[in-house]
């Protein structure tokens, strides 16, 4: 028989993530106290740490789900809308978009939370570098498909102008951003 105190369960830990992952993109990592972070959730201290030994090892995890639901979501609208590899890399514009569109201006989590611990802890560093690794490797892969001629250039200036769409359409709260950029991905996309 177990002894209950080390126990841990799977849907108990990810209810502490999505929790974390809520309060911490919608107040910021560092100005979001773990007291704060428990309130009305039902979540207290101790089953907290039972989980997590820091409060950066639950935003790395908190990074890390943004991650998986960004990109499943992302995915599964790409594949929705279109077959074609030139059209889903464009759809990646719509996409951002129409997140604006929507009034959405909280930009991206990884981005946040990475800025918000530039340098200071390595397992933040990795899961915000993993989540900008996966979608490198959906264009790459989008790029190969399409017979680009090289690309992983191509993937590099795509990445540069998906991340300037988030951090600059966050800045101007202004959905022409993303057109902007798709307008952009289009000339790149002729010329490759």
């Amino acid at each position: 028989m177990s002894d209950s105190h080390t126990e841990t369960s799977p849907d108990k830990r990810s209810e502490i993530v999505q929790q974390a992952y809520a309060v911490f993109f919608e107040q910021g990592c560092h100005a979001t106290a773990v007291d704060r972070l428990l309130e009305n959730s039902g979540i207290s201290k101790r089953t907290l740490y039972k989980y997590f030994r820091s409060k950066e090892e639950l935003v790395a995890a908190a990074v890390e789900y943004y991650r998986d639901k960004t990109f499943a979501t992302v995915c599964a609208a790409l594949d929705q809308r279109c077959t074609d590899p030139r059209e889903k890399i464009m759809a990646v514009f719509d996409l951002r978009r129409e997140i604006l569109e929507a009034g959405d201006f909280s930009g991206c989590f990884a981005i946040n939370a990475g800025l918000e611990y530039d340098g200071k802890d390595a397992a933040i560093q990795a899961a915000c570098t993993s989540f900008v690794d996966r979608f490198e490797k959906l264009f790459l892969e989008l790029c190969q498909a399409a017979g680009l001629r090289d690309p992983a250039i191509t993937t590099r200036q795509l990445m540069v102008l998906l991340e300037g769409t988030i951090v600059y359409g966050q800045a101007k709260r202004d959905p022409a951003v993303a057109s902007a950029a798709r307008a952009m991905a289009t000339l790149l996309l002729a010329s490759a």
